[in-house]
């Protein structure tokens, strides 16, 4: 698992990520408990992603709903991090607050 340096632009080993990496589907199928936040958010692309936080543990898991080869709507991963850093979290928090 890696994160880009924004010096060099290298992608660079992200432990705190791949250490998170097995919390993936545990905080995709707990959704809905009271600890993790969950909200969709239009991104200025035009496409809506769903993010799953669990805040407290500094951990963030993005999701796109796309429609499949039936009328089902399915959610694609997009991504999954370690929230490193106070910009990271405010971030969250002001998409957050203007969540759909």
């Amino acid at each position: 698992m890696t994160r880009k340096d924004p010096q060099s632009g290298d992608r660079l080993l992200d432990p705190p990520r791949a250490e998170k990496l097995p919390w993936c589907a545990p905080t995709i199928r707990h959704s809905d408990d009271i600890v993790v936040k969950v909200w969709d958010y239009p991104e200025g692309t035009g496409k809506v992603r769903t993010y799953v936080w669990l805040e407290n543990s500094d951990y963030l898991v993005i999701l796109e709903k796309r429609k499949g080869r039936t009328a089902k709507a399915l959610a694609f991963l997009v991504t999954a991090y370690h929230v490193g850093g106070e910009d990271t979290r405010r971030s969250l928090k002001r998409k957050y607050e203007r969540r759909l």
